[in-house]
């Protein structure tokens, strides 16, 4: 997908080979109505059964679907970089997780569209 990103962004759609396979990101690298300050990275696992978000300072994790499960993990990059100390089930931290929860199921809806 990296070739046709590139032919993409530099405006030379016109010019490229019929054969050429894959698609441009180009639409998402240049959507800044959804592009915020705060950056984040989603990947997924288990055949997309399984997610982790990673923010500058948290990193979520969850395993299926239904999250009140036990299935979730929460890191604080800022305090333990080396997430030894899972925070999901701690009561200070409902906050952040109803925030990560949040992000997490729209990165994953986005990461689906743009696939």
């Amino acid at each position: 997908d990296l070739y046709p990103t590139l032919i993409d962004l530099h405006g030379l759609n016109l010019e490229k080979p019929e054969i050429l396979q894959g698609k441009s990101f180009g639409k998402f690298l240049n959507d800044t109505e959804n592009n915020n300050l705060e950056s984040s990275a989603y990947s997924v696992s288990y055949q997309g059964k399984a997610g982790s978000l990673r923010t500058d300072r948290w990193r979520y994790n969850r395993w299926g679907e239904d999250f009140q499960n036990g299935n979730e993990e929460l890191y604080d990059h800022h305090n333990d970089p080396e997430e030894n100390v899972n925070l999901a089930n701690h009561k200070n931290m409902i906050n952040i997780m109803k925030e990560m929860r949040g992000k997490f199921e729209k990165a994953r809806i986005r990461a689906r569209v743009v696939l």
